[in-house]
């Protein structure tokens, strides 16, 4: 009887496991293929807590940032990844995942002459440095699962200077 009981409480644990670790590429896969199923909603509330980890997603995120926009003429600031925006997505009911839209401070190096020699300096001053560069921001997006552990990038929606 014992080893039943055991036996019940493993297999519980493992379907457990299963339904609550549906991963987040699957979830934006899902999104992405049927729109229709999902409803956005604008403005979920979050714990100072909460807006803390979605602050390190973001930053996590826009480290692609090196690979991608960063190869081009532009020129990121030192200052933290800014949450522009952060909208709920629902199943029915229930909440599957978050959209998150997050910028940097940036400047486009090709609309300027600069001194890169200076640029390359520990102590280099950006903002003086790049003062006649076209200064804007550089945008991205990522989803977030639903208890704001994972992050992935939203390829569909490529980074951008404005």
């Amino acid at each position: 009887m014992k080893s039943a009981i055991v036996l019940v409480l493993s297999l519980t644990a493992c379907f457990s496991q299963a339904n609550t670790s549906i991963r987040l590429v699957d979830i934006i896969d899902a999104v992405i293929k049927n729109p229709v199923q999902f409803t956005e909603v604008e403005n979920p509330k979050f714990t100072s807590a909460q807006q803390t980890q979605i602050a390190k997603l973001a930053e996590h995120e826009s480290g692609v940032w090196g690979d991608t926009i960063l190869e081009g003429d532009y020129q990121a600031s030192q200052e933290a990844i800014r949450v522009d925006e952060v909208v709920a997505i629902y199943q029915g009911a229930k909440l599957v995942a978050y959209k998150m839209k997050f910028s940097l401070k940036a400047w486009d190096t090709g609309s300027c002459d600069l001194d890169y020699d200076a640029l390359a300096e520990d102590d280099a001053n950006l903002d003086e440095l790049l003062s006649e560069c076209e200064l804007g921001r550089i945008y991205g997006s990522a989803y977030i699962s639903a208890d704001l552990q994972q992050s992935e990038h939203n390829w569909d929606d490529p980074e951008y200077f404005e």
